[in-house]
């Protein structure tokens, strides 16, 4: 009885896990967030199944991108495309048209312009953050250790 609750929780847990990948997505857009006027690639979302493997092509539609579509062609493992982004900061609402009719729905994905644009990678500019996020691990890691100490000194005193 026991072996068939940790089964059925392991299986809803995996399925929670799944349907909240961002692997499974309808669409993606990468950079997001995105700085005013940048430059972002959209997919179909890598295995999503959006789009039938017959379609060649397809649009992704948006008022945040500038003249309101980018046109998605098959790649590798989705349909791909390159555009640029608006130059207003907001949050705009992206859709897929797939070639044979089918659509991922308004609001299926947000794509964010905004003036802090994506994060600065490969010069470590990544981690320095607001250092609030610093402090709260430094504190986390000073009180594992503090009850680390008294754990310890209790059990020494306990085998005297």
């Amino acid at each position: 009885m026991l072996a068939t609750r940790v089964a059925a929780l392991t299986l809803a847990t995996g399925a929670l896990v799944v349907a909240a990948s961002p692997a499974f997505a309808a669409v993606e857009v990468n950079p997001n967030p995105v700085r005013p006027g940048g430059t972002v690639t959209v997919n179909d979302g890598f295995g999503s199944m959006l789009c039938p493997k017959t379609d060649t092509w397809a649009t992704a539609n948006s008022n945040g991108f500038q003249g309101n579509s980018i046109k998605l062609t098959r790649g590798t493992h989705s349909l791909v495309g390159t555009g640029k982004a608006v130059w207003k900061p907001g949050t705009y609402p992206v859709s897929i048209t797939c070639a044979s009719g089918g659509s991922s729905g308004p609001g299926t994905f947000n794509l964010v312009v905004s003036a802090r644009g994506a994060a600065r990678t490969g010069d470590g500019a990544s981690i320095l953050g607001s250092g609030s996020n610093e402090a709260a691990g430094i504190a986390l890691l000073g009180g594992a250790l503090a009850v680390g100490a008294v754990v310890v000194r209790r059990k020494v005193k306990a085998d005297r």
